[in-house]
């Protein structure tokens, strides 16, 4: 974790090199992506006439190594790395800047003395109901699975979508839901791998488009970004 990263002068830039702030609701939608797609590969979309925009380095929150390296070692000069053990939670603001650390070579040499090469993991994440996820396409495309399965729900509070659809974000606290388990197994099992199709769909949607213009481009230097 980076210590109080969340109320730092420097956040704004980071925001800004990632192509995201998560402070505010950014309604992107998809023409408005693919021209940040477009602009972080140093193309241009064909027909843009207009003064050439500033090309955006990244879309991604994991992004910040490449995009800024200075702001992401001021993030590390705030660093505090956390012994976890299993069961220990971590209370802190969703806006606070955070990675995973890498695995040390005594980490890597036991699992290897286990046979294992590839190590899985994962973070749960509480929030409230009243949170209500973000809008726009960029975010949902990238980052939200239920709107990934279904779109109307971007912008939506996650007790509205829980009413809807069950077996998003079951109730945890004070008293976990009586049927989490079957409300986890159909998520995994329908709603998962509904969106997963859709994901699919999408990535590929952009990776045609930006193709299409890398082409456009070959055969029309005149329209390449300087």
């Amino acid at each position: 974790l980076s210590r109080g990263s969340h109320k730092t002068e420097w956040r704004h830039e980071a925001y800004e090199s990632i192509g995201q702030d998560r402070a505010v609701d950014g309604a992107m939608d998809k023409e408005e992506l693919f021209e940040k797609m477009i602009g972080s590969l140093g193309l241009k979309p064909n027909g843009d006439d207009e003064e050439e925009k500033k090309p955006i380095q990244g879309i991604g929150t994991c992004t910040l190594n490449t995009s800024n390296p200075d702001v992401r070692a001021k993030a590390e000069a705030g660093r505090v790395e956390l012994h976890l053990n299993k069961g220990d939670c971590i209370l802190a603001t969703r806006l606070l800047f955070h990675r995973t650390s890498q695995v040390t070579p005594k980490g890597l040499k036991h699992y290897a003395s286990q046979g294992k090469n590839l190590l899985h993991r994962y973070s749960l994440r509480y929030v409230p109901g009243t949170a209500r996820l973000p809008s726009g396409f960029a975010h949902t495309m990238f980052a939200d699975t239920s709107v990934q399965c279904h779109p109307q729900y971007a912008g939506q509070s996650l007790k509205n979508i829980s009413r809807k659809s069950p077996a998003w974000y079951p109730k945890t606290w004070p008293v976990v839901d009586a049927n989490i388990d079957e409300k986890l197994d159909r998520l995994a099992s329908r709603e998962c791998a509904r969106a997963q199709i859709n994901a699919q769909a999408n990535r590929e949607e952009f990776v045609r488009l930006v193709e299409q213009v890398r082409q456009e481009q070959r055969d029309d230097p005149s329209q390449k970004s300087t």
